[in-house]
């Protein structure tokens, strides 16, 4: 026997599908408002509150700005490897696009090339590198 489904069933089912549909939206909204906060936090100098920032942004919602900041502040910060790698992403990622911070990026990247630290590691065939436990690719 099949029972009617109550109004108030119904009126949730609604609320909750237009929250979701609206989901988008405040993630924008939230990774602008940390991107803006971090922002305001690297012009005053104050870049080791200004990277979580960044950070948090880029975790709500990745874009090329986000991004670029971030490696900045983590050039700030001193930490090259990271800012290195985020700048060539980002060079990459903004030239497949036609993005004019393309070259920009590649240009950070490429100042920061001369003081990165390099690690060599010799290992025998079939054995399996971790870096923060992730598995690196064997070319790499």
């Amino acid at each position: 026997m099949r029972r009617p489904v109550p109004a108030a069933a119904l009126v949730i089912g609604l609320v909750v599908y237009s929250s979701a549909r609206a989901q988008p939206a405040d993630d924008a909204g939230v990774a602008f408002a940390l991107f803006s906060s971090g922002r305001e936090l690297a012009a005053n100098g104050d870049y080791v509150h200004a990277c979580p920032k960044f950070e948090a942004a880029r975790a709500v919602e990745p874009w090329l700005g986000i991004e670029l900041n971030l490696a900045d502040c983590y050039a700030h910060l001193g930490k090259t490897a990271s800012a290195w790698v985020l700048f060539r992403k980002v060079g990459d990622e903004a030239e497949r696009i036609g993005d004019s911070r393309g070259s920009y990026a590649k240009q950070r990247a490429a100042e920061l090339e001369p003081v990165l630290a390099h690690l060599t590691i010799e290992a025998p065939r079939g054995a399996v590198i971790r870096l923060d436990s992730r598995a690196l690719p064997a070319a790499s």
